[in-house]
């Protein structure tokens, strides 16, 4: 029974490191997408406050250009 489990005991670690290499591939596989994501969605992240930036300064201005030239005051 010694020499049954023995070899058992090796089956198992022979298939644990298998299934890490596989899982470790998938891993570093998931992480390259899961960081590719995050670049895309900070960059649409930047671009919408960029625009919204541009949108609230040039509103501002639009404004304060309004309420020196009308005429009604």
């Amino acid at each position: 029974m010694g020499a049954w489990s023995l070899d058992r005991s090796s089956e198992l670690v022979d298939r644990s490191s298998e299934l890490r290499s596989e899982l470790g591939a998938w891993g570093t596989e998931a992480l390259k997408m899961n960081m590719k994501a995050k670049s895309q969605s900070s960059s649409v992240f930047a671009y919408g406050y960029s625009l919204l930036f541009f949108f609230l300064v040039s509103f501002r201005i639009s404004n304060a250009q309004t309420a020196t030239t009308d005429p009604s005051e």
